[in-house]
């Protein structure tokens, strides 16, 4: 005996579900691997630009400037603050206090790494005045 149409419909309808998962499987993966890749060249451009500022004298005025090479469509932003506290969330305790007199000799830097206007990643550092 042949094969009838409706055999042949069914067939075909489970090749194309079979075709469908396979191709979302493959683009699934595809985005991810571009995530990674993002993800792991922010996190050189981060590391870099802190080597970069640690190595570099205390600035009073709290500027540093972006001294690595940005590949096309990234951009870094450099924060820098003056910590108030020490400790954890639950347990902190006011810098001032513990020293006994107002701290003005730290600062805390953060590198965040942007592709195309998108947060990838902030990595933060201290630097002290000696």
């Amino acid at each position: 005996m042949g094969i009838s149409l409706i055999e042949t419909l069914v067939a075909v309808a489970i090749l194309a579900a079979i075709g469908v998962v396979f191709m979302s499987a493959m683009y699934t993966g595809y985005r991810n691997i571009g995530i990674v890749d993002e993800q792991q060249q922010a996190e050189a451009l981060a590391r870099s630009q802190l080597e970069m500022i640690k190595n570099a004298t205390y600035s009073d005025s709290g500027t540093y400037p972006v001294t690595v090479s940005l590949p096309t469509g990234y951009s870094i932003s450099i924060t820098v603050t003056s910590p108030t506290m020490i400790g954890t969330a639950d347990n902190y305790t006011s810098l001032d206090e513990l020293v006994g007199y107002p701290v003005t000799t730290i600062q805390e830097i953060t590198v965040s790494v942007y592709h195309d206007d998108k947060h990838v990643l902030a990595v933060a550092c201290y630097k002290v005045k000696l």
